[in-house]
């Protein structure tokens, strides 16, 4: 089963339920639809989203991919994409925070990555490392629009009461 039609896009990728949209996923070159800027982002999404399910230990290089080439090009639409990432893709947050991360050593003062990272914060849970928060939290308090949230997201770090149960 090379292709998968989907017409009930909530079954394949838990994201999207455009009435009557038709999309072809290859699910052996799901890796080269999501690059492949002349999609539609839903269904470079939708592609990342299956893509994930079906080979797991591979996503991150996907990603890291789509961060290099945004490094290297800066284009708009990579831009976008990597936002819409972090906005509307079923990957892991840990996966969705690389992206994040990408937007803003591209462009420090660029916004759209530090408004990512106060989208995603939130969803990181308890299998993120507390070491890997706080870095993610002092990337957010780089720019001054969110000094209040970062400020916020440090505290729920301070008191995090879960780790200090190890006695």
């Amino acid at each position: 089963m090379a292709n998968q039609k989907c017409t009930d896009i909530t079954k394949c990728t838990g994201g999207y339920s455009e009435e009557n949209e038709e999309v072809l996923l290859d699910t052996d070159n799901l890796s080269k639809q999501i690059v492949d800027l002349s999609l539609p982002v839903k269904t470079r999404i939708q592609a990342l989203n299956l893509y994930y399910i079906n080979e797991r230990d591979n996503a991150i290089e996907t990603i890291n991919k789509l961060i290099m080439m945004y490094e290297l090009s800066g284009t708009k639409v990579l831009r976008g994409f990597l936002y819409d990432i972090c906005e509307d893709s079923t990957i892991p947050p840990l996966l969705q925070s690389l992206c994040t991360k990408g937007l803003c050593s591209h462009n420090e003062k660029d916004e759209l990555g530090y408004k990512a990272i106060n989208i995603l914060y939130p969803k990181l849970g308890k299998d993120v490392g507390t070491p890997y928060k706080i870095d993610f939290v002092k990337l957010l308090m780089k720019n001054n629009n969110y000094k209040s949230e970062a400020d916020r997201y440090f505290c729920e770090i301070i008191n995090d009461t879960t780790y200090r149960d190890w006695e």
